[in-house]
């Protein structure tokens, strides 16, 4: 599956879910519903890359126990996160 296939299918995959998600929850959606054969590390690379290019975002995780959806600015980077698609991420899959 050629890497822009790959980027559009984490977008679809965010879409339809529509909420934060951690990366190994995305890529085990990824290999049970679309039967991918890429690795994880490969998602973790578009994620990154998604990211980078504001199609998606990183939520931190203790807003999240508080049901807030809130981005993780970028010196915040070494946390964990879950990733949320954004407004233009979700125009390029529709």
């Amino acid at each position: 599956m050629p890497a822009e296939d790959r980027r559009v299918l984490v977008l679809e995959f965010l879409a339809e879910h529509d909420m934060p998600l951690p990366p190994l929850a995305i890529y085990s959606g990824l290999v049970r519903y679309h039967r991918i054969t890429f690795s994880y590390r490969t998602v973790q690379n578009i994620l990154s890359e998604l990211t980078e290019n504001g199609d998606i975002y990183r939520v931190d995780t203790s807003a999240l126990r508080d049901g807030e959806i809130t981005p993780i600015d970028d010196d915040e980077s070494s946390r964990r996160a879950y990733y949320h698609i954004t407004e233009q991420g979700k125009e390029r899959v529709t």
